[in-house]
């Protein structure tokens, strides 16, 4: 193990015009000529539009014209070009000759016309040529005329006295079609001829028409085929005339007495006939045809003659370096530099290649990241190819792979790794500086993969939480995955170094004076925080060598002072530093091999937390469970909230430490399980996302850790304890609510009818309602056979589908009207069963999931960290207490003068009053015989026993008086609650409730009769009647009377008293409002003031059975962590003295 100092190399030169961009520099803007005979299109087909309408009465329609034809397009004419360098004056230029002819086509009067080109038409090296002789396309057929409509027959004279009615005269007939016509041929491409001299042959890169047989066969293509045209509307027929009116009229006969009216009528005539449609034109349309491709030849000396030039592509090539990484093609490393060797050329075009040279290089003008073309590197090829020949290049090209800035990446990485594609390019040279590129010469190129000879790929391995005063094992593997030996004892010499560091990022807060690391042996604390900033960290180890496939592994310890706060965190980091390579140990381009650098190639990352330990008492009231996300700021926010506003003990459990929420879990190796150890106290799971140490799982919750959820009817934890999750996510709360499922039903009671299940459940239910207390929270299933009546599925009464559907509703209905405490998934399922008797019958199957009463979990989804000030964090922590430890809150509050925490402590109090009362009016239970009160009035009973109140009210001074005189006023607005007396009703249920509340507010009166002050009472009373009202003014109008038979003044109450109610606590803090977890299944909660009655869901079978699947993955899923967690921990964590085992590094012989 050795220490070194750092050496450098100035980055290689790349020169800022590479010598295959030289010509290209040294010219102008290139320009093109145009040389265009393209033929005219075609005359498009005629469009005569409609014919005349018939004139007169009855006149039938004129036929529609025909169109007509479309016209065959002009062929492509002739071009004929020759080129040649010029030695006269125009030194430099090509001179250009030959003609253009316009071709003959038929329907056109003139002639084809020869045009010559000017004998002295010179142009530089620099013009590209763009020859088009395209035929024109075909004209578009012609539109046929619609025929005309035919006139409205002539109208019938009217009946008169005299004569009957006329009819009416035929209507006229519609007008033929017209015939449209078919689309015009399109015409022949025309024919170009390019003649050069064998020496000038490369100036056919000029020709764009030559580039490729795509380019060349749309220079002479034949004309497009014209589109079909279209028949013609045939004319609509006219009406008959409508027949004349009919005529009635009266006259008197007799006289005297016998004089009578008479009446009289004659008939009108009827309509005629109406004319006949058009006739239509049966023959099809179609399109012309396309035209012929035109010829394009290349003339050489006026001897050979070519349909296409030549085009070279690259064939072969042989990509080396003296420094592979890998026995793979293609695969190389960092800072190499490679070499291109072996290079083969064909020609695939259609003549013989030039006599000039061309030049081989990399492709212009491509965006290279890590390749870096070599200067002093030239490649070129002279040979003359035949078509198919193939040859080779002269000369190699090399590249240096440009090593990335590490440190930029970021702090933790897999290996880096790299692909970019390598093309080269080939440029036809010619006189006076002419050169154009080959565009297809190596058109998909090589793609080449970059990576660094060793590699970290296990991470820097160490538990990523640790209690104060206790560490982890550290490991960090370093492996050669490359052909040739790493380090300064190798062959190379290439040094090869591993820095271990302190992140100096201000969020690692852990001072390095906690710090305790030791790897392979080696004290690191001295030197954590050393040269920040330059390339060497930290404390150096140099790996003398690391052989070609040989993993170097080193151990080491971290540990933490035990004066480290709860979450505080660091960072280790571990680096590996490599020399750049050596690439010519002659040392034939200058390199100067002392300066070469050391470079970061790969970093790794461990970041840690430090987490409290657990350590059970019975006198704590408070359990904080968190996890290796939980912050310093939230978790310091919760232990201030609950310790110094509450005056609460608090003990902490980290899952990830403990790496369980399993009731029957025992941490510590102790004796004592989770669930007596949580027993009568709040549990706070802080619900952040975390890793749990198990490859698969990347995150979750802690909530999810309960393999039966929180609430007390499955969790397997004892009924005093309560919980209340922080930031749960919605999918967390999905399957708290579901986790009913998790616990298999205690009983399954099959029934043969839907009548039995009533009155069974009638029974039931009435036992515990005179009961006076829901008794019964067992969680269990029923099977409700339904006769299966095959009917007409036609009809809707008779679908069997329908049918045990119409059932499933039924039993909704008959749950929520007799049940409402508890929630129920109604299964009804297809699957068809048979008697022994044969009988055909479905099932369905209904769940008794979680009670109203019952409930132990409290939500509070806006997970921030709390200030003591924030009063819904206070109804949060204050609602989801066991209730004695409330009455303590409230003894603290009351002690330590706390006005805000004595508010909103006797809020909870009047909202688990209320809803208490709501329990029992919703679950109907008899209050006048029920002997435990604690069954159904726990609040007030509790109170009632409060030995701390007692002795508050003994020794009351003036705020103890007033806090007790308060509370007991806001317990009194709730018995005396307007809605609990209906008026002339003495037997009712709420009269009943209303009357047990009273008494037991009396008995309580008395207790506190020494601290009460009656004057202080009666004005809370009034301040909160005063609240209410208005409340509900606003809410149901200004005319809101004092409704008794409502529950609208509870409502009203339990405004007042909750999160709701704004005017309190709007500037109270930052965190939202907190729900009972029973309550969460709909979002009724979020707009009603009220207890909210669980649901009655109806769901298929598919739904039933994934949610039992989900809740078997759940129980699975929680032993999974707890073994995966300790499996770690066993293999990271520190034995009793500490000691690791340290490997040496090999030498290289």
């Amino acid at each position: 193990t050795a220490t070194a100092t750092a050496i450098s190399l100035p980055p290689p030169t790349v020169p800022a015009h590479p010598p295959w961009l030289a010509l290209e520099d040294e010219h102008t803007e290139r320009s093109i000529e145009h040389f265009t005979i393209d033929g005219k299109a075609g005359q498009n087909g005629s469009q005569p539009g409609r014919a005349a309408d018939g004139f007169g009465d009855g006149a039938h329609g004129h036929r529609g014209m025909d169109a007509t034809p479309g016209l065959r397009g002009e062929d492509g004419g002739i071009i004929d070009v020759s080129v040649s360098m010029t030695n006269t004056k125009e030194t430099g230029k090509i001179v250009v000759k030959g003609s253009v002819q316009k071709s003959s086509a038929v329907g056109y009067a003139h002639q084809g016309s020869i045009r010559p080109l000017v004998t002295t038409y010179f142009v530089p090296v620099t013009t590209d040529f763009n020859l088009s002789a395209k035929g024109g396309a075909g004209g578009e057929g012609g539109v046929g005329g619609s025929g005309g409509n035919g006139k409205a027959g002539f109208k019938g004279r009217n009946a008169t006295r005299y004569s009957s009615g006329g009819n009416g005269g035929p209507g006229g007939n519609g007008g033929d079609v017209g015939a449209g016509t078919n689309g015009g041929d399109g015409a022949k491409g025309g024919d170009i001829n390019i003649r050069v001299n064998d020496q000038d042959s490369y100036y056919l890169m000029a020709f764009l028409c030559c580039d490729s047989d795509a380019a060349s066969t749309h220079a002479i293509r034949g004309g497009s085929p014209g589109s079909k045209g279209r028949h013609g509307s045939p004319g609509m027929p006219g009406p008959g005339g409508r027949g004349g009116r009919s005529y009635s009229w009266t006259t008197t006969e007799g006289s005297g007495d016998d004089r009578r009216t008479v009446s009289h009528y004659n008939p009108g005539g009827r309509s005629g006939p109406n004319g006949i449609e058009g006739r239509r034109v049966g023959h099809p349309l179609h399109t012309g045809i396309r035209g012929g491709v035109g010829n394009l030849t290349i003339h050489v000396d006026n001897t050979h003659q070519y349909s296409s030039r030549y085009d070279l592509r690259l064939s072969s090539v042989s990509i080396q370096s003296r420094q592979r990484l890998h026995d793979h093609c293609h695969i190389f490393q960092f800072t190499d530099l490679i070499q291109i060797t072996d290079m083969i050329c064909q020609n695939v075009g259609g003549m013989i290649s030039p006599i000039q040279g061309s030049n081989v290089h990399f492709k212009e003008h491509a965006k290279f990241k890590h390749i870096v073309p070599n200067s002093d590197t030239m490649s070129w090829f002279s040979t003359r190819l035949a078509p198919t020949a193939i040859g080779p290049i002269q000369g190699d090209l090399s590249f240096r792979v440009k090593q990335p800035n590490i440190r930029e990446l970021g702090f933790d990485m897999e290996p880096f790794r790299a692909k970019e594609k390598l093309c080269l390019g080939a440029t036809q040279l010619g006189s006076y500086g002419f050169r154009r590129t080959y565009r297809k010469f190596h058109e998909d190129g090589i793609t080449m993969d970059f990576r660094f000879p060793v590699e970290n790929r296990t991470k820097l391995e160490g538990l990523p939480s640790i209690c104060a005063g206790e560490g982890t094992r550290v490991k960090f593997s370093v492996t050669n995955p490359s052909l040739r030996d790493l380090g300064i004892k190798s062959q190379d010499g290439r040094r090869l170094v591993v820095q271990f560091y302190k992140n100096g990022l201000e969020r690692y807060d852990i001072a390095s004076r906690h710090i305790d690391l030791h790897m392979d042996g080696v004290e690191c604390n001295s030197k954590l925080e050393d040269n920040q900033g330059g390339i060497w960290r930290g404390t150096l180890f140099e790996i003398s060598c690391l052989k070609a496939g040989e993993t170097k592994t080193f151990n080491g310890t971290l540990k933490l002072n035990p004066q480290v706060t709860p979450y505080s965190r660091l960072a280790i980091q571990a680096e590996i530093l490599l020399e750049e390579l050596k690439h010519d140990t002659n040392n034939l381009n200058g390199e100067n091999l002392s300066a070469r650098k050391v470079m970061p190639v790969q970093r790794r990352q461990l970041e840690v937390s430090s987490e409290p330990t657990y350590v059970p008492s019975t006198d704590t009231h408070v359990v904080l469970v968190s996890c290796a996300t939980t912050t310093k700021e939230q978790f310091n926010a919760w232990s201030d909230l609950l310790s110094n506003r509450l005056g609460l003990n608090i003990e902490y459990y980290s899952v990830s430490i403990y790496g369980s929420l399993d009731p029957d879990f025992k941490p510590l190796n102790g004796d004592i399980s989770l669930a007596q150890a949580f027993k009568g106290k709040l549990v706070v799971v802080l619900d952040d996302m975390f890793n749990p140490l198990d490859n698969s799982v990347s995150k979750m919750e802690p909530s999810r850790m309960l393999p039966n959820g929180s609430q007390s009817q499955t969790s397997g934890y004892d009924q005093s304890t309560f919980w209340l999750l922080s930031g749960s996510s919605d999918d967390a709360v999905k399957q708290a609510l579901a986790s009913h499922f998790t616990a298999p039903p205690n009983d399954i009671i099959n029934f043969a009818s839907l009548s039995a299940f009533k009155k069974a459940m009638k029974e039931q239910l009435e036992e515990e309602r005179q009961a006076g207390r829901v008794s019964d929270v067992s969680i269990c299933e029923s099977a409700i056979r339904v006769k299966y009546q095959k009917g007409n599925r036609m009809s809707w009464t008779n679908d069997p589908q329908k049918r045990i559907e119409r059932k499933a509703d039924a039993i909704k209905s008959f749950l929520e009207n007799m049940d409402p405490l508890r929630q129920y998934v109604i299964e009804p399922r297809e699957e068809l069963f048979k008697d022994e008797d044969g009988t055909s019958y479905q099932l369905i199957v209904v769940r008794r999931g979680y009670c109203r009463t019952a409930n132990t979990t409290n939500v509070l989804q806006r997970a921030i960290p709390p200030k003591q000030d924030d009063g819904n964090a206070l109804l949060a922590v204050v609602k989801s207490l066991p209730l004695d430890t409330m009455l303590l809150v409230f003894a603290n509050a009351v002690s330590a003068e706390d006005e805000l925490l004595l508010d909103v402590t006797m809020d909870i109090f009047v909202q688990h009053l209320i809803w208490e009362v709501s329990n029992a009016l919703d679950g109907r239970l008899s209050i006048r015989n029920a002997e435990d009160l604690d069954g159904v009035f726990p609040t007030l009973q509790a109170t009632i026993r409060s030995s701390e109140l007692k002795q508050i009210a003994a020794g009351a001074g003036n705020d103890g008086s007033k806090a007790l005189s308060e509370l007991l006023a806001r317990m009194d607005c709730v018995a005396n609650s307007r809605d609990l007396n209906p008026g002339p009703m003495p037997f009712s249920q709420r009269r009943a409730v209303r009357k047990k509340l009273r008494k037991m507010v009396s008995n309580l009166e008395k207790e506190w009769a020494e601290g009460i002050s009656e004057e202080d009472r009666r004005t809370e009373i009034k301040m909160l009647e005063k609240e209410v009202l208005a409340h509900l003014k606003e809410t149901y109008g200004s005319f809101f009377t004092r409704v008794r038979s409502a529950s609208r003044w509870r409502k009203g109450l339990l405004y007042i008293c909750s999160y709701r109610n704004m005017a309190k606590y709007k500037d109270a803090g930052f965190c939202g409002p907190t729900v009972r977890l029973c309550e969460m299944e709909t979002l009724e909660h979020t707009h009603k003031s009220r207890a909210i009655v669980p649901s009655k869901t109806i769901t298929t079978e598919d739904n039933c059975r994934s949610m039992r699947q989900q809740a078997d993955e759940q129980k699975d899923l929680a032993s999974q962590l707890l073994s995966s967690i300790e499996d770690t921990r066993n293999r990271m964590g520190l034995g009793n003295n500490g000691e690791i085992e340290v490997q040496l590094p090999h030498n290289c012989s």
